[in-house]
């Protein structure tokens, strides 16, 4: 079953969701609301390239092209990944300042999340 099956989407955005608005609860104001929402498309959007990549690893491994491997490719995808959580949490340090605690505990927190919407 490819990785992107596995995924339980339903069961990733019910727990996910709730800590998002928590997240947001504990927002001063308009611009930490915007920072944070900024931040959870960044960890949505590492989680889709993480996949992607996984998914495009795991097809080379099985079928035995190991040679035939985008190292372009591979590599885009992660300094995508990197730069989207970068970008996103340098405008929360410029936005929250010594708030940034609060998306970097909800980006940790998600990726269990995503350990726990994986089917078995």
């Amino acid at each position: 079953m490819s990785l992107q099956k596995r995924v339980n989407l339903k069961r990733f955005f019910l727990i996910s969701l709730p800590i998002f608005g928590a997240t947001l609860y504990l927002c001063h104001d308009l611009k930490e609301i915007i920072a944070n929402i900024f931040v959870y498309l960044a960890i949505l959007t590492n989680f889709y390239m993480l996949i992607q990549i996984i998914e495009y690893l795991a097809q080379l491994a099985i079928t035995g092209n190991r040679g035939h491997t985008n190292k372009w490719k591979v590599a885009g995808f992660f300094l995508g990944k990197m730069l989207a959580i970068i970008v996103a949490l340098t405008l929360s340090v410029q936005i929250m300042g010594d708030r940034l605690i609060i998306p970097v505990l909800s980006y940790v927190i998600q990726i269990f999340v995503l350990g726990v919407s994986l089917r078995r």
